[in-house]
C-alpha cells in the first residue's frame, strides 16, 4: 500500500474492507516464536496475537493518513484511489 500511495496506484481492498486482522510488529512476533521453540513443550500449541485489532479499511485510512503527511500528498485525493475488489 505504501509503494501504491507512492507511485499513485489504486489501492485494493478485498470487500468492503471489513475483516479485521490482529496486527503484530514482525521482531515481537519473531521474539515469540523463538520463545516457542526454545521454550515451548512438544505438542502444545501456541497463538501469537498483537491485541491490536483493526479493520482492513480502518488501517489503510490510518496509513494513508501517515504516508500522505510525510510525502505531502492530499489524503482526500489519494482516499479516491481505494478500490474494493472481490473477497
Amino acid at each position: 500500500m505504501t509503494a501504491n500511495i507512492r507511485d499513485g496506484k489504486d489501492l485494493p481492498v478485498y470487500g468492503e474492507g471489513k475483516n479485521i486482522r490482529d496486527w503484530i510488529y514482525v521482531e515481537d512476533h519473531n521474539r515469540a516464536v523463538w520463545l516457542i521453540v526454545n521454550k515451548g513443550r512438544t505438542g502444545e500449541k501456541y497463538n501469537i496475537g498483537g491485541e491490536n485489532e483493526w479493520q482492513n479499511i480502518m488501517l489503510l485510512h490510518k496509513v494513508i493518513e501517515l504516508i500522505c503527511a510525510e510525502l505531502r500528498k492530499d489524503t482526500a485525493e489519494v482516499e479516491k484511489t481505494i478500490v474494493h475488489v472481490k473477497d
